[in-house]
């Protein structure tokens, strides 16, 4: 009607504006809901594709026996993964209950070695699996706010040190489920004796896991609207911190090893850990893409800035890893389950911060809150491609190189005459391994990967490291596992012995 009436110019020149800034202020909130809708899907597919992607793969290429998870494997081969090492890290025993018992008691009833190398790797990188699905169920908050940051936290941490195998893999499975029980705990003896029972799990799965447990029990102190019981929240934790110290005080590690853990337990908390090649890579396709996103939409006003600044950096990415990259994620990814410590409750406190009745109760935590919301969701969306992308083309890298390694290890264990670089009759160097293929190499389990990797786990020499930095087993270990270890050949346990006898 203002257009009809004569005089009214400027006031229809000021509704028009109003209009204006009305109907764009309504596309970018439709657009921020779209991107935010877009975003949660992508969320969920990547942490449900990447923890199949952990089973897939990692029993595929059989990573349960990289690094460290050599001399796991052989343990369980030999029935004696107590024995050899587990009552030396009792803090962490229910990974030994969750992936470890249950392959060597099928190894003992069935006497197939090999097949319970095979069970323990599927039974340990199902976790991530099942600890989605469990906090799925446990979770009751609006939008499922825990749920989907524990699909983000598996698809951009767990990558960094998937195939080295350390409790904090575990560890991070169980945080997540217990996070939501912790937060939405009601009076049902039942759901508070399995938040017990997960608080309990998580802090004897890794010395991080106590941390992440302290974390998940000083959250009740969170104001909320429908406040779970402070009171049995601090019970649980009482209850989870006794059964942790029985254990340990029960258990205690032999004097040589004791020293060793205690150097691994400074070593795992020193944030130095984080600076590698791929981190660096990651932080620098994220700051390429923000910076490309500015300049698309500022200045070349394209009609999709984010999307043509993610293709750019994508195409970057891949001209860096077809000609300049030489790097290999491998033995850095032990020292990476630092991230396993750091990042997980920044996921957390995120989560946290997305559920209503807790930032709806206080002023401040609904300012922060207010903060976390001005994320566009479309830059965390681009984000996490790039980070997917590089985690993709890492894991592919390593898994070739872990291949053609087991491949040249168990040719070597085969060689009957080793030549010039034999050191015993029974013994043959690692380093006629090429320099390339060693780069996935662990000094201290090659020789138990070599039984592992060779035919019918009969091979004709043990390969061994010319620089072990660490020694497993003891003479007398080794003595009693080639007494009662039936189920791995029997030259094969006289090689354990006669190499852990000579040093």
């Amino acid at each position: 009607s203002d257009f009809l009436q004569e005089g009214n110019g400027a006031q229809t020149v000021d509704r028009a504006s109003q209009f204006d800034d009305l109907t764009g202020s309504s596309l970018a909130h439709r657009t921020i809901r779209s991107d935010a809708a877009l975003l949660r899907t992508l969320v969920m597919l990547l942490g449900i594709g990447w923890s199949l992607a952990f089973v897939v793969v990692g029993c595929g290429f059989e990573l349960q026996m990289y690094g460290d998870g050599s001399i796991f494997s052989y343990a369980i081969a030999a029935e004696q993964a107590w024995a050899f090492h587990w009552h030396n890290i009792s803090g962490r025993v229910f990974v030994y209950l969750l992936a470890h018992w249950p392959a060597e008691t099928y190894v003992r009833l069935s006497g197939d070695a090999y097949g319970g190398v095979i069970l323990h790797g599927l039974l340990f990188f199902c976790t991530p699996l099942a600890g989605l699905y469990a906090t799925w169920s446990a979770d009751r908050s609006d939008g499922r706010s825990v749920f989907l940051h524990a699909c983000a936290s598996t698809a951009v941490i767990c990558p960094l040190v998937f195939g080295f195998p350390t409790e904090m893999w575990v560890a991070h499975a169980v945080l997540w489920p217990t996070l939501a029980l912790a937060r939405f705990a009601d009076r049902s003896l039942t759901r508070t004796a399995v938040f017990v029972a997960g608080l309990t799990a998580l802090m004897l799965s890794h010395g991080g896991g106590v941390l992440l447990a302290g974390m998940i029990v000083a959250s009740a102190l969170l104001p909320a609207q429908q406040q779970p019981s402070r009171l049995r929240m601090l019970i649980g934790g009482g209850i989870a911190v006794f059964v942790w110290a029985a254990v340990l005080l029960a258990f205690r590690p032999d004097p040589y090893i004791a020293k060793v853990i205690n150097t691994a337990a400074f070593s795992f908390v020193n944030l130095r850990n984080l600076i590698d090649p791929v981190i660096g890579t990651m932080i620098a396709a994220i700051i390429g893409y923000m910076l490309a996103a500015r300049l698309c939409d500022r200045i070349l006003r394209l009609h999709s800035p984010l999307i043509a600044a993610l293709f750019g950096v994508l195409s970057a990415l891949a001209i860096y890893y077809r000609y300049f990259d030489a790097s290999l994620l491998a033995d850095a990814r032990y020292p990476l389950r630092t991230a396993l410590l750091v990042l997980p409750p920044l996921f957390a406190t995120s989560a946290l911060l997305g559920i209503r009745q807790i930032w709806r109760a206080h002023p401040l935590v609904a300012r922060l809150a207010a903060l976390r919301q001005k994320i566009l969701p479309g830059h965390l969306a681009a984000a996490l491609v790039l980070i997917t992308t590089v985690h993709v083309v890492e894991t592919a890298k390593f898994v070739r190189v872990w291949s053609e390694y087991k491949t040249a290890l168990a040719a070597l264990a085969m060689v009957k005459d080793a030549g010039p670089e034999t050191s015993a009759a029974w013994f043959v160097s690692s380093a006629l391994v090429s320099d390339r293929l060693n780069r996935v190499a662990w000094s201290s389990t090659t020789h138990f990967l070599s039984i592992l990797v060779a035919p019918r786990l009969s091979p004709a020499r043990l390969v061994i490291s010319p620089y072990p930095a660490y020694w497993w087993l003891s003479c007398r270990t080794a003595t009693d596992s080639q007494r009662h270890s039936t189920a791995i050949p029997q030259a094969s346990r006289a090689f354990i012995r006669a190499y852990a006898c000579s040093h």
